[in-house]
């Protein structure tokens, strides 16, 4: 994939890498998951080097996965690549973020489903620890797809979890305290509300980010903060203002002079950033972590 302005390292630095299962001398990564559109599990391993971005598959990646790993880099929009720098161009502060972070942006997960359930496996539970989990349970119920030296497991879609139990004998998922049983319980809704088809990425990608947000908080059950980050990790929805973000709000209000909780204020701003709202919230999350 020829890529312009984009840095695979970049943006792996800012956000992690939660589709990764293994590395080579830090170049290589593989991207996991399954398909919007047929659910078909896929495996790749991705290399950028000065021709773009290399990616490696054993068995042969279908159109929609290959769309799909487009989508989790936020690479899948080439012919609009000039425009956003061209909001630096007519925005001073976010000029300023394209210079502080070149190449960066969003890194997702494969799917909405699985960018929901994240939310609830990291309820209390530090990140490194989550993914723990999250592998595990990939490892025990996910099918298998071959990767150069063997076979790894990509995440279970909705019909493998749709039990509240189906989970309860893998390691930090089991037991009886009632965290652990609520978290049970809410995989197994997010489930019933996936396979009913209210968390198809390709359809909330063609809604208008508000709505795509309001339609998957009211769906799936979320606060506005977890359906914000469910849409733009899982739907890999481009549009989307972070304004429940705290961070993100804080720092726009800042750097706009704002008044603190001025949601309209920001959401009039923001405008400004279209079609790539989702992108510049991700740099002003960056900002304010590094901050501190």
């Amino acid at each position: 994939m020829p890529v312009s302005g984009w840095s695979l390292a970049a943006s792996v630095g800012q956000f992690g890498w939660t589709g990764s299962v293994d590395e080579r001398d830090g170049e290589t990564r593989y991207v996991l998951g399954a398909t919007d559109e047929d659910g078909l599990p896929f495996a790749a391993s991705l290399v950028q080097d000065d021709d773009g971005l290399r990616v490696d598959s054993v068995e042969e990646l279908t159109r929609a996965a290959t769309f799909q790993i487009a989508r989790v880099l936020s690479i899948a929009w080439p012919a609009d690549d000039l425009g956003f720098p061209a909001i630096g161009e007519r925005d001073p502060v976010v000029e300023a973020l394209l210079a502080r972070y070149p190449g960066v942006r969003p890194i997702g997960s494969a799917s909405v489903f699985e960018a929901a359930v994240r939310s609830v496996i990291g309820v209390g539970l530090p990140s490194r620890l989550a993914g723990v989990v999250w592998r595990r349970i990939s490892d025990a119920m996910g099918p298998a797809v071959a990767v150069e030296g063997g076979r790894v497991a990509v995440f279970p879609g909705p019909d493998q979890l749709l039990d509240p139990e189906a989970l309860a004998g893998i390691r930090g998922m089991n037991g009886v305290r009632s965290l652990i049983q609520w978290k049970r319980r809410r995989i197994a809704e997010l489930a019933q509300v996936a396979a009913a088809g209210d968390l198809d990425g390709s359809t909330l990608r063609a809604w208008d980010g508000r709505l795509a947000v309001e339609h998957v908080a009211r769906a799936a059950g979320l606060d506005p903060l977890a359906a914000e980050l469910v849409v733009v990790r899982g739907a890999h929805h481009p549009d989307v203002l972070l304004g429940a973000v705290p961070q993100v709000a804080e720092y726009l209000a800042r750097a706009y002079h704002l008044q603190p909780g001025d949601a309209e204020g920001a959401a009039s701003i923001a405008e400004m950033w279209s079609p790539y709202r989702s992108w510049v919230s991700a740099l002003m999350f960056c900002a304010a972590q590094d901050a501190g």
